[in-house]
């Protein structure tokens, strides 16, 4: 037999509940989405990106989602789906002693693994001000501040490139141990004539170790909509790698 879910489903757990809070604490989703490709086109709509960003940040419905992948640990590999929901609610408070608005983003799914389920629960934290620009984000086992950015232009175009925003991380908000920075660009991809591709590259750099990057993919409209594409991720936490795809739904 293959490596014992039950004996390793907290290190699973852990693994799949870092992959949820990277790709939607960041990036501060909310709404649904679609893993169907768009189909590419050579026209380059304009996009009011700053403003379609901040809506979506602001977005407080409930998005449920299906996960699929794979963990291993000692050689072995183990085969898992599962399924869960992302839900979030803001309201006024402070961050960094000013003034933000506050991002509360709660994921329970099921993770499910040679016939045993697992249930999973996170809950990360984004801070925004009051234009819906990034003043930093908070985990479990993190809390990051960033750094002043321009943040998203107010429109964009397919080709364009830029710096959304830095930060730096710690292992709590009394900032004594940094653990790593990262750095999120974006650049706006074809699609259709009245949409595009938003991909969103987070860069991190940890104190120690190897740095390490992880794409999030969005479809924009020239409406100013936004949603969540089908998404991969591979992690590795407590010595288990998990590679697993998100289908927000």
């Amino acid at each position: 037999m293959s490596m014992s879910f039950a004996k390793h489903t907290r290190r699973y757990a852990a693994a799949m509940g870092a992959a949820t809070v990277v790709a939607l604490a960041l990036a501060g989703c909310g709404g649904g989405g679609s893993g169907t490709p768009a189909t590419t086109t050579s026209a380059t709509p304009t996009l009011p990106l700053a403003a379609a960003m901040a809506s979506f940040a602001r977005d407080t419905r409930t998005t449920p989602f299906t996960v699929a992948g794979t963990g291993s640990l000692g050689g072995q590999t183990v085969a898992f789906g599962g399924s869960g929901s992302i839900s979030s609610t803001i309201a006024a408070g402070t961050f960094e002693g000013v003034a933000a608005q506050v991002k509360t983003l709660t994921t329970n799914a099921t993770l499910t693994a040679q016939g045993a389920s697992s249930p999973i629960s996170d809950t990360s934290v984004a801070y925004y001000d009051a234009n819906y620009q990034t003043l930093g984000t908070s985990a479990a086992t993190s809390y990051c501040v960033s750094s002043p950015s321009g943040g998203f232009p107010a429109s964009a175009k397919v080709g364009d490139t830029g710096t959304w925003y830095s930060a730096t991380c710690y292992t709590n908000s009394t900032k004594s141990v940094k653990t790593f920075s990262r750095t999120l660009t974006f650049s706006i991809e074809p699609l259709t004539d009245t949409s595009a591709l938003l991909r969103i590259t987070q860069k991190a750099t940890p104190t120690t170790g190897a740095a390490s990057s992880q794409d999030l993919t969005y479809t924009i409209t020239t409406a100013g909509a936004v949603s969540p594409r089908e998404t991969p991720f591979a992690i590795t936490s407590s010595g288990v790698t998990v590679s697993l795809t998100f289908k927000f739904l």
